[in-house]
Formats: C-alpha cells, structure tokens, sequence
C-alpha cells in the first residue's frame, strides 16, 4: 500500500520542536470532527459507508485550509 493515504497523513503524530507557544492548545481531531458534525458524531460512525465519505470530505477540507 501506497504511503499517501489519508488515513496515515490524518493520524501521523508530529512532535513539536522547542517550546511550546502561549495560549490555548491546539485542539484534538475528535474536538474538530464535533464541532463540524454535532456531539454524537460516534454514532455516525457506526455507518461505515456514511462515515467514509463524510472523513473524505473533512479531511479534504481540512488540507484546502493548510495549504
């Protein structure tokens, strides 16, 4: 399998380097994910062909935001 997927890119951790900045932490996926499809999005979750094309699109909105 190709190392491209989405699901690696979307759950590969990065440590930081130096200190860490002033304010708030930066927010969790889960907290994203929440905030864009309610607080009982895990139970959307369970639909596996919905979930699948509803992270297609979070995560190809997520990466227009970053670039």
């Amino acid at each position: 399998m190709s190392d491209n997927r989405w699901t690696k890119g979307a759950t590969e951790w990065q440590p930081r380097i130096g200190k860490r900045s002033r304010g708030r932490q930066p927010l969790r996926w889960s907290n994203s994910i929440a905030k864009v499809k309610g607080r009982l999005w895990h139970r959307e979750a369970g639909d596996k062909n919905r979930w699948r094309l509803d992270t297609q699109g979070y995560i190809l909105q997520w990466m227009d935001k970053a670039s």
